[in-house]
């Protein structure tokens, strides 16, 4: 096996190495990918001198290996009886795809809710990073059709409000000008009576009359204000109700944190027949 660049310190241990193209399939969630494993295993001591079980990954590919150098510096272990019998090499490589087909699932993580699954190679890091762009995609669309189911509702109370207070402004501006024909009338009226000849005329009493009457037409144009005011009033305050419960609503979807929804982790076995064992060998592995 190539050197990871030890020293002058560095030595050579003899290993098994095994490596296999793996095929995994899942129909129901869209998986049909294969990767290439490969691993290196140490040999034991005792009846069972490789164990799989024990074995560790590396990323080197078969055509990566390269013989370790042949120099008086760099010494080697001796290699155990087991290493140089080469019937034992048939069935170390069945026992290697045994344990990849058992014991080397692929790890896929999903969340069933928002319908999302990992990708093949993908980390539960970048996996929990999709999430949480996902979770926020969906609820700034829920959030959008909260407020398109909310539009009408508040364009037509909006349009209410509108509109009471245009009848308060123009109750107000009626109750004004009658207020002031009023007050013109008892002027005229009074001012008749002081400078007539007679105490009343019946030109007195007929201002008199029509005073009297527009006191009674200010009443009720006051009236006609503040029952304007009210319609107003009630108005505003169901257009406030409605605002805050469509902000109550969007705070809730706004407060979801997409990092507590839960992840599942799925382990997909190798397909029945697609561990494909490209070589299982005698290799040396550097130690510093």
């Amino acid at each position: 096996m190539p050197s990871d660049g030890g020293g002058a310190g560095a030595w050579y241990a003899p290993v098994l190495y095994g490596a296999a193209r793996v095929q995994y399939s899942d129909s129901k969630r869209g998986i049909d990918v294969t990767r290439n494993l490969q691993a290196i295993v140490a040999f034991e001591s005792g009846p069972i001198p490789v164990n799989w079980e024990h074995a560790e990954e590396t990323p080197l590919p078969p055509e990566a290996l390269a013989p370790p150098p042949a120099s008086a510096t760099t010494p080697h272990q001796p290699l155990p009886p087991a290493a140089l019998d080469k019937k034992r090499y048939a069935v170390w490589t069945k026992d290697f795809g045994t344990w990849v087909t058992r014991a080397q699932p692929l790890t896929i993580y999903s969340v069933p809710s928002m319908k999302l699954v990992s990708k093949p190679g993908e980390s539960e890091r970048d996996f929990q990073a999709r999430i949480q762009l996902a979770g926020r995609e969906s609820r700034d669309a829920s959030v959008e059709k909260l407020r398109e189911r909310y539009a009408q509702k508040l364009a037509r109370l909006q349009h209410k409000a509108r509109k009471a207070e245009e009848a308060v402004g123009k109750e107000q501006q009626q109750a004004s000008q009658q207020k002031l024909q009023t007050a013109v009338s008892i002027g005229a009226t009074m001012l008749g009576a002081l400078m007539g000849r007679r105490a009343v005329s019946l030109s007195t009493l007929g201002r008199a009359t029509t005073a009297a009457r527009g006191v009674g037409r200010s009443a009720k144009e006051t009236e006609d204000v503040a029952k304007a005011q009210v319609r107003l009033q009630e108005a505003q305050a169901e257009l406030a109700a409605l605002e805050a419960e469509l902000q109550s609503e969007v705070a809730a979807l706004e407060g979801t944190a997409p990092g507590g929804i839960a992840v599942e982790a799925i382990e997909i076995k190798p397909k029945r027949g697609g561990v494909d064992v490209r070589i299982v060998a005698l290799a040396w592995k550097p130690i510093a």
